[in-house]
């Protein structure tokens, strides 16, 4: 199968695409996959890395720009489109796969023109731009929230999740982690770029907890694992050091799989893929949601999540007051409640969207063949 995936630059976009990727690799070797992505944030998240072909386009972001913005966002989207039929004139592919974000809009209206099969794959609760104005015209939208939009060419599918992810193994997370084996795991991150207001609300927790009195001995049962940003990597990594807690501090870390492996509480966004990667494991979760996410979608994911009793909700205007505080530290000592989470979130998870995806590409093979 010839398959191109578009959208995206970000983790949060590219990684269901590599989970789809890596799936139709294993079901059918020798598959012809390309990936095409926005040309500004390419290099936040490598595709070549994960040894698959890219190409990258231009793009405008239409969606929340002034008058003066927009004129030269529907330039690069024209440009972007034009780009787009030539690419899929010369690699010729079965299937199209739209991934969100802005790239996909264009791409997946090129594909649309030269009459290839199409598919949207929407991460999010409320349905991106993309999905809004073409889920009429393409092949199938396959949604990974029940409920984002509804039609005879929805498929609930749940967001892809990388093999790597659903596989790892505690001990040998923690182990490449250079974590000690005999303690729990706060893992904290906003997302492939990082969240300075997540970095210091946690921070000036983990500050509280070490100079109270009654929590003295609360750290000693936990290490952290905070992944900042590279903007915040130094800052955060000598706030650290200067208050004597141990702790791994990274700007980024691409096996995210070991994180996740060696994670028992999780302080995080609410991205549609993080959601997914953390309820294929059943991990209890503290979600800090975006707020300046388009339609506000990361505080809708959060909810969806969090009214089902499968994480804490925090939303950012709340990082200022205790709440923050409270929720960490009851959940860090209450080992009953991080269960129920668990058994919670793990309900929710959809392990095997990727491998239902290339099914749903499959069947819309045959059925336009």
């Amino acid at each position: 199968m010839k398959v191109i995936l578009a959208g995206g630059g970000t983790g949060g976009h590219l990684f269901p695409g590599l989970a789809i990727a890596e799936e139709l690799e294993r079901q059918e070797p020798g598959s012809e996959i390309l990936f095409v992505v926005d040309a500004k944030n390419a290099r936040s998240v490598s595709v070549r890395k994960y040894g698959f072909r890219c190409i990258a386009i231009r793009a405008g972001k239409l969606v929340g720009r002034s008058f003066r913005e927009l004129v030269p966002a529907i330039f690069f989207s024209f440009a972007g489109f034009m780009q787009s039929l030539l690419i899929i004139g010369n690699f010729r592919p079965d299937v199209v796969v739209g991934l969100g974000s802005y790239v996909s809009g264009p791409f997946v209206a090129a594909a649309l023109l030269l009459r290839k099969r199409t598919i949207l794959q929407e991460q999010n609760y409320v349905p991106g731009l993309t999905t809004r104005i073409l889920s009429g015209f393409v092949g199938e939208v396959e949604v990974g929230f029940a409920g984002t939009i509804r039609g005879c060419r929805v498929c609930v599918t749940g967001n892809p999740v990388r093999r790597k992810i659903l596989e790892a193994d505690r001990t040998a997370s923690a182990g490449k982690l250079g974590l000690s084996a005999g303690k729990l795991n706060l893992v904290v991150f906003g997302g492939s770029r990082g969240a300075r207001r997540i970095n210091e609300a946690v921070l000036k927790v983990i500050g509280k907890l070490k100079d109270s009195s009654s929590d003295a001995g609360l750290l000693e049962s936990w290490q952290i694992v905070h992944i900042t940003g590279r903007d915040d990597y130094v800052r955060i990594l000598k706030a650290y050091e200067s208050k004597e807690i141990p702790a791994y501090v990274s700007p980024f870390i691409e096996n995210m799989e070991d994180v996740y492996g060696a994670a028992d509480l999780v302080v995080c966004r609410a991205g549609g893929s993080t959601i997914a990667e953390l309820t294929a494991r059943g991990l209890p979760a503290i979600y800090i949601p975006y707020p300046w996410a388009s339609a506000n979608h990361q505080e809708h994911n959060a909810r969806w999540v969090c009214e089902r009793e499968a994480g804490e909700l925090v939303l950012d205007a709340e990082l200022a007051g205790r709440k923050l505080y409270d929720c960490m530290r009851r959940l860090m000592c209450d080992e009953k409640k991080r269960r129920e989470l668990h058994l919670a979130s793990r309900r929710l998870g959809k392990p095997e969207a990727a491998k239902l995806i290339v099914e749903r590409m499959r069947i819309l093979c045959k059925k336009v063949q």
